[in-house]
């Protein structure tokens, strides 16, 4: 029996080096980041002036981008990103404005030949007249400014549309009344041009308070009174 038991302990110790070793299961690697989370990481980033970051974040966003619809809007997203990121180099300025003022007529030459404006033509003449305005072209900026403006006038009435409306005028208002350098007695001729809609503006919200008592106020804009 000793010896049996012997060569049983052999034998185990012989064929140990031949049983697979077990070892614990790697972590899964982590999923990969979607679109949407993508897009609001490099805005957030974005609204922080963090613009560099943010333009590398649209572009793995862009690897991403689940349609066509989504690429475009990112797009137009990411080259705003980029006219905000080295504008302070003077030796380049004209260049940099040339080049930036190209792409967004590149994103504006279907609506010239007859697409229909929707909600991605609004956000693009918002943007370009925001950086038209960065460069001192203020009468290309307001004419922008102008056009989205009766845009958004000229929408079937509703309450959002109204809300839409009275957030870009008042977007407006903000962006000049915020300019620490240009007095408000000094408010330049165009901002006085949208007078109309400014009218218009306050009857919508005179109308709506009339309704539901309370301020009218944009996420970043000023009252409008």
């Amino acid at each position: 029996m000793r010896l049996l038991a012997r060569f049983l302990v052999a034998v185990t110790l012989a064929l140990a080096p031949l049983r697979p070793t077990v070892h614990a299961a790697d972590p899964a690697p982590p999923p990969p980041a979607t679109y949407q989370a993508l897009v609001a990481q490099a805005q957030a980033l974005a609204r922080e002036k963090s613009w560099g970051r943010a333009e590398i974040l649209y572009t793995q966003a862009l690897a991403v981008a689940p349609d066509a619809e989504a690429r475009h809007w990112c797009d137009l997203w990411q080259e705003e990103t980029r006219s905000l990121t080295a504008q302070d180099y003077e030796t380049y300025r004209e260049q940099w404005k040339k080049s930036h003022l190209s792409a967004y007529d590149r994103f504006e030459e279907p609506y010239r030949t007859g697409k229909p404006h929707d909600e991605f033509w609004i956000a693009l003449l918002t943007s370009r007249a925001d950086f038209e305005n960065r460069c001192m072209e203020r009468e290309a900026a307001w004419s922008h400014y102008a056009a989205v403006a009766d845009e958004l006038a000229s929408q079937r009435p509703g309450p959002e549309a109204a809300k839409q409306y009275i957030s870009f005028l008042q977007r407006i208002v903000s962006s000049q009344t915020n300019r620490s350098e240009l007095p408000q007695s000094e408010l330049p001729n165009e901002f006085l041009s949208l007078r109309s809609h400014f009218t218009n503006g306050a009857k919508i919200v005179k109308a709506a308070r009339d309704l539901a008592p309370g301020p009218i106020i944009a996420d970043k804009g000023v009252p409008l009174r």
